[in-house]
């Protein structure tokens, strides 16, 4: 079982064509930020957004569309000319071009981006024989972007045999496009295209093979009716007594998450399920994930949450950050206090407390006020011990100006 991406590499190794350097995603995003700032002047709306979380990200998948759909620098060219009553999107247009050309400019000789690979397994596939006279069988699949329909093509008259797996209703043929509407529009494209292929390609078409039983639920039971009626423009009505769907009203998330923990200790004690037979779904993994990692530990019951922790929220990773901004010369209190609170700065924290009320009460901002010797007394301060409270000062300006000493020297750094 092999992806398309799979298939490209194991066609590559027999031809030994593994010359190319694939770029990954990190490799992407650093030379995307690299061509993006080289050309910061000529870009008319992105150029405010650079220096943005997240939006080198945002145009790295913007690439990997246009790579996947075979959308090369004269087609947005063609687009941006067409564009021309339409200011913003022209801009965005003219931008996403710049960018597109530098980026292409700066990837290096035998480098190529990973949505490329199909297009040099495509030119490849002629060659090989480890797909001739093969048997290609696809399943869960809904449609093919540009580039993996031109893989296709190259593969029809090569394989002995290729089957196709579609969900599509009974009716639909390979011959007729439905209306985007109709449910199964996106399989019932892909079947048209697929067709359209084989015709181009003087390749034989079999009879489709309708699969009609389903092992999924029990005949004729509530959930196999929903799964034939749901989404319909039809009103149908499931009139049969049922235990297998219910509906139920909470008065919070919590109550919810509470609720799913002891119908599903019911499920394990008295039915005989086991945990992993279980799923929890919701739509908004944000506004339960807390609640259900406290509850599920309450209930005891082993869980695992499919949810990414962004790399940012690690105390590691904020630590660096921090220091680094340290490092440009931005002693202020928010800088400053964001990376002794990271969790990995050696301070007691009854140290750290007693250092941030005088730094707050006295407004102290910068390098120059950190490196003086503290004396002065404030409004309510009572007692200050300044021999400890100096002491405490020394040990964190110490660290503070090693980052700057060993950091600050790069003049590309930047605080945020």
């Amino acid at each position: 079982m092999v992806s398309f991406d799979r298939l490209a590499y194991r066609i590559f190794e027999e031809l030994l064509a593994t010359s190319y350097t694939i770029l990954d995603d990190m490799g992407k995003s650093v030379l995307l930020s690299k061509a993006a700032k080289a050309h910061e002047k000529e870009l008319e709306i992105f150029s405010k957004n650079l220096k943005r979380p997240g939006f080198i990200s945002e145009l790295k998948s913007m690439l990997s569309e246009l790579y996947q759909y075979g959308i090369g620098i004269e087609q947005l060219e063609k687009s941006l000319e067409q564009a021309g009553k339409k200011p913003l999107l022209a801009a965005k247009l003219k931008d996403m071009t710049t960018i597109y050309k530098a980026f292409t400019q700066v990837l290096e000789d035998g480098t190529i981006p990973a949505e490329e690979l199909l297009v040099h397994l495509t030119r490849l596939l002629p060659e090989s024989n480890y797909v001739k006279d093969s048997i290609i069988a696809m399943d869960g699949f809904t449609g093919f972007t540009p580039v993996q329909y031109q893989v296709l093509k190259g593969l029809l008259p090569l394989a002995s045999k290729v089957l196709v797996a579609l969900t599509v209703e009974p009716t639909m043929s390979e011959k007729v496009e439905v209306p985007d509407y109709e449910l199964f529009a996106l399989s019932n494209h892909t079947m048209v295209k697929l067709y359209q292929l084989a015709m181009e390609q003087q390749v034989k078409v079999l009879p489709s093979v309708e699969l009609k039983e389903t092992r999924r639920f029990k005949k004729g039971g509530a959930l196999d009716f929903l799964e034939k009626n749901i989404l319909r423009f039809y009103g149908r009505s499931f009139i049969k007594p049922q235990e297998e769907l219910s509906i139920h009203v909470c008065a919070s998330p919590l109550e919810e998450v509470r609720l799913v923990c002891r119908e599903i200790c019911r499920l394990v004690s008295e039915e005989g399920y086991r945990y992993r037979d279980i799923a929890v779904i919701t739509g908004s993994l944000t506004d339960y994930a807390s609640d259900l990692k406290k509850e599920f530990i309450r209930y005891q019951i082993p869980a695992f949450i499919d949810d990414k922790n962004s790399l940012m929220r690690n105390p590691l990773i904020e630590f660096i950050r921090s220091a680094l901004v340290v490092a440009s010369g931005d002693f202020t209190y928010e800088k400053v206090f964001r990376h002794l609170k990271c969790g990995l700065f050696e301070l007691d924290h009854e140290d750290r407390d007693f250092l941030e009320n005088y730094v707050l009460a006295l407004g102290i901002r910068s390098e120059k006020q950190w490196n003086s010797s503290w004396s002065r007394s404030y409004k309510k301060s009572g007692s200050i011990d300044f021999v400890h409270l100096n002491e405490i000062r020394e040990q964190v300006v110490e660290k503070l100006l090693v980052y700057k000493e060993k950091l600050g020297k790069n003049k590309a750094l930047r605080s945020e």
